[in-house]
């Protein structure tokens, strides 16, 4: 197995000095470098001695920059042909902060971000507890006969942020246009991307998040970074009581579709 050692100095004409920013008061980012004993630049990426991505720059002062990157290789030396332990391969590791953004997004990159807030909507009943499940009130009169009143609920938006290609974005710009226009509902299961550095990611079944909109930003040459904002948990149906003269109730509970369902699936 190939030996990786710590270079803070310089290599060949590279300077190898161990590089540290401080870019706000918890926030840092820095690389080091090492050279592994060999020419073959798998045996180079597994050398013993290399950091393990994960690993703190300094756990004791800077424990949570943590190692997120190792290569592509600074420089190799070596007889050109020869394979084994004959040359010298050069690697950075690049730390940094969890949360904090070090490297340019590139086409294909996709992240999460989840949110909540508030609002108000109109009902015209009260809830009650039957067989463990929460359902409207027949018993008593509509609230304010029939005019309801203004519950709060909260709502739960995902923000799907995604890189494409400048061509790729034009291919699907329209069909957001469309789906947002429409406010339409997922026709599909889909499970979204994780969340922003991080491996978690979230199922959603069918019909159970809505399009709300997008937003779109150059983010260098040919690179198209897409934000979509789909609504979770609600209801592509409007639903209500007809009443009687005195307000009350009367039969079950009506429903009406106001939104449409399409494909979400390959579309973000």
């Amino acid at each position: 197995m190939a030996i990786a050692t710590v270079s803070n100095g310089t290599f060949g004409t590279i300077d190898t000095r161990e590089k540290l920013t401080r870019l706000s008061q918890f926030e840092f980012e820095g690389v080091r470098y090492f050279w592994a004993d060999t020419d073959d630049v798998t045996e180079a990426m597994l050398a013993s001695g290399l950091p393990t991505i994960g690993s703190s720059w300094d756990p004791v002062n800077l424990p949570e920059l943590k190692a997120v990157k190792i290569g592509p290789p600074a420089g190799s030396w070596g007889q050109e042909g020869a394979t084994g332990m004959s040359g010298t391969i050069l690697l950075p590791v690049y730390y940094k902060t969890p949360g904090l953004q070090f490297f340019a997004h590139e086409v294909g990159d996709a992240w999460t971000e989840i949110v909540s807030g508030q609002t108000s909507i109109t009902v015209q009943t009260g809830l009650i507890l039957s067989g463990g499940n929460w359902v409207p009130d027949t018993l008593l009169p509509a609230i304010n006969n029939g005019q309801g009143t203004q519950k709060t609920v909260g709502v739960v938006e995902a923000r799907v942020v995604a890189v494409y290609s400048e061509a790729n974005y034009h291919s699907k710009k329209n069909t957001w246009a469309q789906y947002a226009t429409e406010a339409c509902f997922n026709a599909d299961a889909i499970t979204l991307p994780p969340i922003r550095e991080g491996t978690t990611t979230h199922a959603i079944g069918v019909e159970q998040a809505q399009y709300m909109g997008f937003e779109m930003e150059m983010i260098g040459q040919g690179k198209v970074r897409a934000t979509h904002r789909l609504g979770l948990f609600g209801s592509p149906y409007y639903k209500w009581f007809e009443l009687d003269e005195k307000a009350n109730p009367i039969g079950t509970q009506f429903s009406a579709r106001l939104w449409t369902s399409r494909p979400f699936a390959g579309v973000l």
